[in-house]
């Protein structure tokens, strides 16, 4: 607020205006801005040496209170900054000032500029943010495909379990085999370079098989949400331009599948079919689609997000997993969910194994059972059911090396009450959105660690920027409201259609 006590006293004021009164505050503004005079010369009085000396005062009136001595000398202006030492830390209002400093300059020097040109942040600010902890984009690894890195596992170690449910086993290049074989059968029935090939399968081993033999056709896969209304069921599967749909049996004589076999489509189990075992396999680069994933539609039309193979690789590989071979990750979300991204190619390319949950719902008691049964020591969770389970199951957890949650606002509660319960786990909080490959920032809460209010968004995931821009994509400062920019890997080639 800026204020001239000439026009109106505040006494008046207060009293016209009637305000909210609190001990704690001023009753019309906390911040000011306020015009003084320099010192006024010295009162020459007979026979003594007068100087002007300024009144130092102890308290201030307002929160924030910025004046400004608006007759230069020597060229300079003379502002300065009070604040009230219980609100404001010194760092605080000396950056204030330095920001001030430099609009003036920027506006000094440059009369013609628009508000939105003006740059707000000092040099050092800009450096923090734009080459600092917004991530520095270097990319995680060399430009590869999910087959070339999964490939690399087999020949590391072919007779590794790759896939279990429990009942059926796979090893690695027993699982590399059964997707050539398949693969082959796709491109003798059409599927050939980014064909986008619907899935219609629940969860299974099966599943993973037929995921990899359409990646070898050269295809990218888009799984079906088993559980959406058959009328979207359908026309996801409609909007994709495959010959094909995978099915098993759950799905081969389901109204969907007989709807899209009626309309042209072949409806295929992952079963290879010999006469097309010498079918070759085209070449796949890392810019094709890996699959395609669709938002929930909860704020608009539901659209078909790409994903190339680079992103999910560079997601998969990003050091801060810290994935080894001899970890177990529970396969468990759905697979047209995007965080069965991380269950499935996280474990696959760093040589671990993919356990597949049983296709039923996941609660703490049956979490604990099956998570005590199969070793699993990794797990991906919803920050729904996150909560849910830290709350009122946290033995669930007993067994984990490592909880990652995200996708929605996650509870510092949760967080704390996992880790005091279980002070060996990593709870690893995440944020991202489709678009970018599950995740962007991801930050590991490890032992005493505890979170305050609220769980942060974290730190950028590797080969990723983060951005925070006004309404003219100019950088915020630090605390400034604004938008997130997302840059780097990971990001979708864009919507299907």
């Amino acid at each position: 607020a800026a204020y001239n006590h000439q026009d109106l006293p505040f006494e008046l004021l207060v009293k016209h205006l009637q305000p909210t009164r609190s001990l704690a505050r001023h009753p019309l503004f906390q911040i000011a801005l306020s015009r003084a005079d320099r010192l006024p010369p010295a009162t020459p009085l007979p026979g003594l040496e007068c100087a002007p000396v300024a009144t130092p005062l102890r308290i201030v009136k307002f929160d924030l209170e910025i004046t400004v001595a608006d007759e230069p000398i020597d060229g300079e202006l003379g502002i300065g900054i009070s604040y009230a030492r219980d609100l404001f830390a010194h760092r605080t209002v000396e950056v204030l000032g330095q920001r001030l400093r430099n609009v003036l300059h920027q506006v000094a020097t440059d009369s013609e500029t628009t508000i939105s040109r003006i740059d707000v942040m000092t040099g050092q600010e800009r450096i923090d943010l734009l080459g600092g902890f917004g991530g520095s984009g270097t990319p995680v690894t060399e430009s590869r495909t999910v087959l070339d890195v999964f490939d690399e596992q087999v020949e590391r170690a072919p007779g590794r379990i790759a896939i279990t449910d429990g009942t059926v086993s796979l090893t690695y290049v027993e699982l590399r085999d059964r997707a050539d074989r398949l693969a082959r059968t796709l491109v003798a029935a059409g599927v050939s370079t980014e064909t986008l090939v619907p899935m219609l399968m629940q969860r299974s081993v099966d599943l993973v098989v037929g995921i990899l033999a359409v990646l070898r056709a050269g295809g990218g896969y888009v799984p079906i949400h088993t559980a959406y209304p058959p009328v979207r069921m359908k026309r996801v599967a409609e909007e994709t331009n495959s010959p094909v749909v995978l099915v098993d049996d759950a799905f081969e004589q389901h109204e969907v599948t007989n709807a899209l076999v009626a309309g042209g489509r072949t409806a295929l189990r992952c079963e290879a079919d010999h006469a097309a075992e010498d079918e070759p396999l085209p070449t796949v680069l890392p810019d094709q689609i890996c699959y395609v994933m669709y938002t929930s539609g909860s704020t608009g039309e539901p659209k078909g997000i790409q994903i190339t193979h680079g992103g999910v690789v560079d997601l998969a590989c990003d050091p801060s997993w810290g994935m080894q071979p001899e970890d177990r990750v529970l396969l468990h979300s759905p697979h047209a969910f995007d965080a069965s991204t991380w269950e499935l190619w996280g474990p696959l390319l760093a040589g671990g194994r993919v356990v597949v949950a049983p296709a039923r719902e996941i609660d703490g008691a049956f979490l604990k059972d099956l998570v005590h049964a199969t070793g699993v020591n990794r797990l991906s969770l919803t920050a729904g059911l996150f909560r849910v389970i830290a709350d009122d199951s946290i033995e669930a957890f007993a067994e984990l090396d490592e909880i990652t949650t995200g996708g929605d606002v996650i509870s510092a509660d949760a967080v704390n009450n996992t880790l005091r319960h279980c002070p060996d786990i990593v709870v690893r909080t995440t944020y991202g959105p489709t678009e970018a490959t599950l995740c962007v920032t991801q930050y590991p809460w490890h032992g005493t660690e505890r979170a305050g209010t609220s769980v942060p968004l974290g730190r950028p995931m590797g080969g990723t920027r983060l951005f925070v821009l006004d309404e003219f994509l100019q950088p915020v400062p630090v605390g400034v409201p604004g938008e997130l920019y997302i840059a780097g890997s990971g990001l979708a080639r864009g919507y299907l259609g």
